[in-house]
């Protein structure tokens, strides 16, 4: 039997301190747990719109290969999340900095 397999798709380099911080320093537990981890670096960097079309397309495609898929401070815009869900097994979206909204009573067309 081969051990679980989890992608990383880190939104930075390894130099990005949130990228040690929360997704590199978790990788030898994760091994030692019996996981198999790979981090896919962007390959595109800056704010080309083809280079980032380009990294969100290779991460859909990859996230069928793995059995978690860890994606670390990146947002897929609608196309992209739908492919993604549909091939990844499990999917975990990390961000690690407070999303303020606001609460739900003061949100419009709240429940």
């Amino acid at each position: 039997m081969s051990k679980p397999r989890i992608a990383i798709f880190p939104v930075g380099g390894p130099r990005t301190a949130s990228v040690r911080f929360r997704m590199l320093a978790f990788v030898p537990h994760w091994e030692k747990a019996g996981y198999e981890a790979r981090v896919f670096w962007p390959v595109f960097g800056g704010r080309n719109p083809v280079a980032r079309v380009l990294d969100l397309s290779r991460d859909a495609a990859r996230a069928g290969w793995f059995d978690v898929v860890v994606a670390h401070w990146k947002t897929y815009p609608p196309p992209f999340n739908r492919w993604l869900r549909r091939r990844a097994r499990l999917l975990v979206f990390d961000f690690d900095d407070a999303i303020f909204m606001p609460p739900p009573r003061l949100a419009k067309n709240a429940r």
